[in-house]
């Protein structure tokens, strides 16, 4: 699989070129992170030290010398939580359709998946993190809010990922649709505070 064509690998290739990011990843490099487990992905645990990556927009420190992009504190990230009926299991969807996965677990216990094929990276941040198993399904919460057009295209995008296939009819109906929904909301408000 072909990994420099998402943009959060072309990030990476920018980023572990800065000399300053270099050093810092040499003072804050610690113990080995992985974690043992039973997953057929690789878990990260995010360190104290890590805390201090967010200046670089990360959730962790990255070896420069890896090909894999990092977690990044500043991609846009779904919010999710374990599926209560396992199904269907994300692992093997993405096994089979060729997409990768990647996990961090964060100090506060929740779990960053980087999902990756050749052209997309999407991070899905699972609350309580050490509930999702090889066997676990996921159900995204969005939000209502100004938000809910960027979070649907990254949930669409994520299907795209996980699924193998190409939504973008529904993607561009689906932003359409909300930009005129949220649109109407704005000039609603604007006609009450007006009125008023």
């Amino acid at each position: 699989m072909k990994k420099d064509t998402n943009i959060q690998n072309i990030a990476w290739e920018f980023l572990k070129l800065n000399p300053e990011y270099n050093a810092d990843y040499k003072s804050n490099a610690s113990r080995p992170k992985r974690l043992n487990n039973t997953f057929s992905l690789t878990i990260h645990r995010q360190l104290t030290s890590d805390l201090s990556a967010n200046k670089w927009g990360l959730l962790a420190y990255e070896n420069p010398s890896n090909l894999t992009a990092p977690f990044w504190s500043i991609a846009p990230t779904l919010e999710a939580e374990v599926s209560a009926h396992d199904e269907p299991a994300l692992l093997p969807m993405l096994h089979n359709v060729g997409s990768t996965a990647s996990g961090l677990l964060l100090l506060n216990g929740d779990l960053i998946l980087k999902i990756e094929n050749a052209v997309s990276a999407i991070q899905v941040r699972i609350k309580n993190g050490h509930l999702f198993k090889n066997t676990s399904g996921l159900v995204l919460r969005l939000p209502i809010n100004h938000q809910l057009p960027l979070q649907l295209s990254h949930g669409l995008e994520l299907f795209n990922v996980v699924t193998g296939q190409q939504a973008k009819k529904i993607a561009t109906a689906t932003k359409r649709i909300m930009s005129n929904f949220f649109l109407s909301l704005s000039i609603s408000s604007q006609v009450a505070t007006n009125v008023r």
